[in-house]
C-alpha cells in the first residue's frame, strides 16, 4: 500500500519547494508544480546542477502569484499566476525538448 507522507510542489524548476496539505491534480501533474523555470540567454534551462544557489530560492504562494525570496537579497520577485498578455514568446529547451515559452 502506498502512503503519502509529504506533499510538495516546486513552482520554479530547481528552486525550493512549498509544502502542501492538499493539492489540485491537473492533466500535467500537481497545480503550479514546475510551472516556471530559469533559462540562460540561449533559452536553455539551468538547474541546481550548474548553480547550487538555486536551492536557496524560497517560493511562497501569495495572492497575485508565487513570490521568490533568497537570504541576503532584499528584493522579492513575484511571478504572476496568469500571463499579463505582453510577454514575448521565446524558444526554451529542457534536455532535448524545445518549445515555446513565455518570457
Amino acid at each position: 500500500m502506498a502512503v503519502i507522507r509529504g506533499l510538495f510542489v516546486y513552482p520554479v524548476k530547481s528552486c525550493g519547494a512549498i509544502a502542501l496539505d492538499h493539492a489540485q491534480l491537473e492533466t500535467q501533474g500537481l497545480m503550479w508544480d514546475r510551472h516556471w523555470m530559469v533559462v540562460d540567454a540561449t533559452g536553455r534551462f539551468v538547474s541546481q546542477r550548474e548553480y547550487a544557489a538555486m536551492a536557496r530560492v524560497v517560493p511562497a504562494f501569495v495572492e497575485e502569484g508565487v513570490q521568490l525570496t533568497m537570504e541576503g537579497i532584499e528584493t522579492a520577485l513575484t511571478l504572476p499566476f496568469e500571463p499579463r498578455g505582453n510577454e514575448a514568446r521565446v524558444n526554451a529547451t529542457v534536455w532535448k525538448d524545445t518549445f515555446d515559452a513565455l518570457d
